[in-house]
């Protein structure tokens, strides 16, 4: 039976679509949010026939911004070149289409099965619901294994762009990895997330915290109090920070508690467990190890444990100097 559906109203449905499976990517999955395939730019690819609809979601040519295309059989009259058109094969289209890649199966059961046609055109119908249980299937499917879910129609495979769930990273006299890997999840926090911290803090914080501020992006650390230096000693460089910073610029933000040990750097994609403090020794002067991961269930674990300290430390009661 043919469908009524116009190219205004499926296009107006793939919008609908793409936006609640990113957003409930993102709510879902934060850690996983930027290698899943509908993050960032993707083109949508629809083609009406007279009697059935296909759908492909691709990244072929890297488009910058979302691109929706919808064809039917007047756009293009050659699909009589495809090899059965009473009932084209939806890879035959798309290889006629000149599409080289596709992402699989995460969209389409999901796109097809809340797709309703009706007299009206179609419905949207609890597409949420379908796409948490695909979501979770492409979690174990591809992100837990590692491989890449793109599908390769013609042409060569595109490397995988599947990030590494677990990663060691270190500071030794001449590398950095560690120190990189934490100015690079400073650098990936963006507006609306919350950024959490534990351990010393020196003045390789300083410019960090502040590029959070800039950029609208809260935070939360627990520390230490430092100890006052001695008549005729210089402070140090952990002293002049909390005293000048940490109390005087971001009181809410921090608490005090005496026996913490666990050096923790926590974003809502990605966090870093070692055995480095955010100071002016740990960046340059000593060996350094630890473990970053973009693990959801571990990151949960993490700001569980987090809340389990914050609960438990004391907060900052006052701006005042010398404290």
């Amino acid at each position: 039976m043919p469908f009524s559906i116009s190219k205004d109203q499926l296009r107006n449905y793939l919008r609908i679509f793409i936006h609640t499976y990113r957003s409930h990517i993102k709510k879902e999955y934060p850690a996983y949010f930027n290698q899943f395939p509908f993050y960032g730019a993707l083109r949508a690819i629809c083609v009406i026939t007279h009697n059935r609809i296909y759908a492909i979601f691709t990244k072929d040519d890297e488009p910058k911004t979302t691109q929706i295309d919808v064809f039917d059989v007047d756009d293009i009259p050659d699909l009589s070149r495809v090899k059965d058109v009473k009932n084209p094969k939806w890879e035959d289209i798309f290889a006629f289409l000149n599409i080289e890649t596709y992402i699989p199966d995460i969209p389409h059961r999901t796109f097809f099965s809340n797709l309703r046609m009706t007299k009206e055109g179609y419905w949207v119908e609890e597409i949420a619901q379908q796409i948490a249980l695909d979501s979770v299937m492409f979690h174990y499917d591809y992100v837990e294994s590692g491989k890449d879910p793109t599908i390769v129609l013609k042409g060569v495979a595109k490397p995988s762009t599947i990030v590494p769930r677990y990663t060691f990273v270190y500071n030794t006299i001449d590398e950095r990895s560690l120190t990189s890997e934490i100015e690079k999840i400073f650098d990936a926090a963006e507006e609306g997330e919350e950024i959490l911290i534990t351990g010393w803090i020196g003045s390789f914080a300083v410019p960090l915290l502040n590029s959070l501020k800039n950029k609208n992006v809260k935070f939360r650390i627990i520390t230490h109090k430092p100890t006052p230096p001695e008549s005729k000693k210089n402070p140090s460089d952990e002293y002049i920070v909390f005293t000048t910073i940490l109390a005087q610029k971001y009181p809410e933000s921090v608490k005090i508690l005496t026996n913490l040990h666990g050096r923790l750097l926590i974003s809502d994609r990605e966090a870093l467990v070692s055995s480095a403090d955010l100071t002016k020794d740990s960046r340059e002067g000593k060996y350094e190890a630890g473990i970053s991961t973009t693990d959801g269930l571990t990151i949960s674990e993490l700001k569980k444990f987090f809340e389990k300290m914050w609960e438990r430390a004391e907060p900052l009661r006052t701006k005042k100097k010398g404290l």
